[in-house]
């Protein structure tokens, strides 16, 4: 299950992703992703695991891979952000720090791992207000 939720308002779409991940539930995010990329929007994206790891099938990821190989560079100029919410362990302490560097590859852009939505908000909203700061100064 992949549910998405526009919250433009706070600068990023919100996809709260489930247990299981089906081909049907990567292509619904990805299609978003493509709207992004449409419109130009320059958003961040959430992706808040509420199932833990998500077990997804060999169909979700093989589109996933080729989507994201894709339309990396794409991504990288319109996302301002990926941040991923997870439940805090010794795992997602290890996957937090990796994530700097490999979500950069696969995505693109920043990428960083929070424990709860505020913070992730806190962290758009400060990439925000950088982002903004820059733009009147050229």
């Amino acid at each position: 299950m992949i549910q998405v939720t526009d919250k433009i308002d706070k600068g990023y779409i919100h996809m709260e992703i489930g247990e299981h991940v089906d081909e049907n539930n990567t292509q619904k995010y990805l299609d978003r992703f493509t709207q992004m990329i449409e419109r130009q929007e320059h958003v961040g994206v959430v992706f808040h695991y509420t199932g833990g790891r998500p077990k997804k099938t060999k169909a979700a990821s093989s589109l996933e891979d080729a989507w994201l190989r894709a339309h990396r560079s794409e991504i990288g100029r319109y996302c301002s952000g990926i941040a991923m919410i997870a439940t805090p362990g010794i795992a997602s302490l290890l996957q937090k720090i990796v994530l700097k560097g490999v979500g950069q590859r696969v995505f693109g852009c920043d990428c960083e791992m929070f424990y709860s939505l505020a913070d992730a908000e806190a962290w758009f909203e400060k990439r925000s207000s950088k982002s903004t700061s820059r733009r009147s100064q050229a």
